[in-house]
């Protein structure tokens, strides 16, 4: 919801989605109208098995894109649909009040088109559009993330100039990494 200028609604089934203006990924590309529509059908379409795609359920064409059975009928949203640069709109298969808070959602975070021209290279290595940028990343070991320097955008800055995500395998590790002062946060404690 911090990428958007407004959302409105008159009838909770309709809505109109306003793009914040001049926002931009960590690579310098533009945040757009197109593209929010073209990471919604990209991560919408069961065919390209994102894990998210469930919570793409309520928007009208959902059912079109991600059949029971059989192959997709549809390649695109028919809910989903540009307007102009910065304007979208979002029909939902039934009233839905819930809609702003759906779309708070990581699920629904902007790819640049770069994502889907090599989802895999995509995957390693991410072009976010936040305060930091993925510096290094290694999925059985850590992830660290740099302050962007060229951020501009709709949340403070960062008060950490590095932050590094660590992979433990087993809770009394890392809880002792946090006693020892070697890391911050931990989201679980060990169990006795």
């Amino acid at each position: 919801m911090r990428g958007a200028e407004s959302l409105e609604s008159d009838d909770q089934v309709h809505w109109t989605v306003k793009v914040a203006k001049d926002h931009t990924f960590s690579d310098g590309t533009p945040i757009t109208a197109k593209t929010y529509v073209d990471t919604f059908n990209f991560v919408g379409a069961g065919k390209n098995a994102m894990p998210s795609n469930y919570a793409y359920g309520p928007i009208k064409g959902y059912d079109e894109l991600n059949p029971a059975e059989g192959e997709a009928t549809a390649t695109e949203f028919s809910g989903i649909n540009l307007v102009d640069d910065s304007t979208f709109t979002i029909e939902t298969k039934t009233p839905n009040n819930d809609m702003p808070f759906i779309l708070s959602q990581l699920a629904f975070c902007p790819m640049p088109e770069s994502a889907f021209a090599d989802p895999v290279a995509y995957d390693k290595k991410p072009i976010g559009n936040g305060v930091y940028t993925l510096e290094k990343l290694d999925p059985q070991v850590e992830a660290v993330l740099k302050k962007d320097p060229k951020y501009k955008g709709w949340v403070p800055e960062g008060a950490a100039d590095q932050i590094t995500f660590r992979v433990y395998t087993d809770t009394n590790t890392a809880y002792q990494d946090v006693v020892a002062g070697n890391a911050d946060v931990l989201r679980s404690l060990p169990r006795g």
